[in-house]
């Protein structure tokens, strides 16, 4: 057999020695062919009988089959990794803080909608400009601890009202039809 084939063998994990039935590997003499009649029953095969080729590509067969499952099981694994890795670096960091932020909150039994409201009005001052947070920020102590009122003071009928009417206008537009 050639070298090559034999080490591709053995990286298969394949034993010939195994396949043969014995521990030395005797290379098939051509003129040994098992006659006819021995076909039937395999206990009269000479032991290099080439009519045994058949079980080895057989066998060769089910090594490449293990192989090429083991081989899709892995490059399905590293190919997720690669792209759960490829997602996180191209998302900004604030998302995925943002994201455990708010799974570690709902864990704890915390009210998400008033949690993402305080969120978003976090990020939205943490990217604004350093003299618009120090306009607010005179601007709300000012109303807070000078004027003593709440920094927003909405009515929050008039708003209803308004939501409510503008729902009634959309409702009575007719529908146009195709």
């Amino acid at each position: 057999m050639p070298p090559i084939l034999l080490t591709i063998l053995q990286f298969l994990g394949i034993d010939l020695n195994r396949l043969n039935g014995g521990s030395q590997s005797v290379p098939p003499d051509p003129t040994s062919q098992c006659p006819l009649s021995y076909f039937q029953t395999p206990s009269y095969h000479r032991r290099h009988c080439l009519c045994q080729a058949p079980r080895m590509v057989t066998y060769l067969t089910n090594q490449f089959l293990k192989v090429s499952a083991m081989f899709t099981r892995a490059s399905i694994t590293v190919s997720s990794i690669m792209i759960m890795l490829f997602i996180m670096m191209i998302l900004p960091s604030f998302i995925l803080h943002s994201a455990l932020y708010l799974a570690l909150a709902a864990s704890l039994g915390l009210p998400l909608p008033t949690l993402i409201t305080g969120h978003l009005l976090f990020a939205i001052i943490s990217c604004s400009p350093t003299f618009l947070i120090a306009t607010g920020s005179i601007w709300a102590f000012h109303r807070i601890c000078v004027q003593k009122k709440p920094m927003l003071d909405v009515d929050v009928e008039i708003w209803r009202r308004k939501f409510e009417t503008l729902s009634a206008s959309f409702q009575q537009q007719p529908q146009h039809q195709d």
